[in-house]
């Protein structure tokens, strides 16, 4: 049980990361009037952990509880923040 959670938890980042990438490649987010390092900080920093999330999916592994737990947070976060962002960054395109 722990294992499917943990990969449920994973792919939930995986999948909600990958959408915060496909929003940072938009021309109207806001994160386009950054400079160039910070653009690329925060697209490496994302995939980076879409990778290592999706690593966790397919590998299948049963990591110990307070990752697991760490992973659900992490599930959580990016999930709400992918769809806060999302909205958010719809209603500046208005």
């Amino acid at each position: 049980m722990a294992t499917l959670i943990n990969a449920l938890a994973s792919g939930i980042i995986a999948v909600s990361i990958t959408g915060f990438i496909a929003m940072l490649q938009a021309e109207s987010n806001p994160v386009s009037a950054m400079p160039f390092y910070l653009r690329t900080w925060i697209k490496f920093s994302l995939a980076m952990t879409a990778a290592g999330a999706l690593t966790n999916v397919l590998s299948l592994s049963t990591p110990p509880a307070s990752e697991i737990v760490l992973n659900c947070g992490l599930a959580g976060l990016f999930s709400w923040a992918f769809f806060w962002h999302r909205i958010k960054w719809k209603q500046v395109k208005k």
